[in-house]
């Protein structure tokens, strides 16, 4: 490989790590506006599922987890009776839908940093 192919090759790499990270810390970004939007909605009889919220890189994905052992159930059966208003099932599905679209935005709008630069 020539010195030339080389400084391509490494200018290229370069642009890629630089790429994936920005596609990442907007991921993540995305994920925490979610996670704080779902705060919102998440029931709060004790505030212990909502203060259990986290938002979890891993790998090229992020998670939004709340980890307690009835989360899902909250989440998944609507005939629970909650105790603060504004509070409901699908906590966390229906921010997700609703910001599906900044979501996309967001990340393109970050990688497209690194690529104008």
């Amino acid at each position: 490989m020539s010195l030339t192919t080389q400084v391509i090759s490494n200018n290229i790499l370069g642009v890629a790590g630089r790429i994936d990270d920005a596609a990442m810390k907007s991921l993540n970004d995305a994920a925490e506006n979610i996670l704080r939007e779902s705060a919102e909605e998440v029931p709060k009889d004790t505030g212990d599922l909502m203060r259990s919220g986290t938002v979890e890189p891993h790998g090229e994905q992020v998670w939004i987890r709340y980890p307690l052992e009835y989360a899902a159930k909250q989440h998944e059966v609507p005939a629970m009776d909650y105790t603060t208003p504004g509070t409901k099932w699908k906590y966390l599905e229906d921010p997700l839908r609703r910001n599906r679209d900044n979501v996309i935005k967001e990340v393109a709008d970050g990688v497209s940093v690194v690529l104008r630069g």
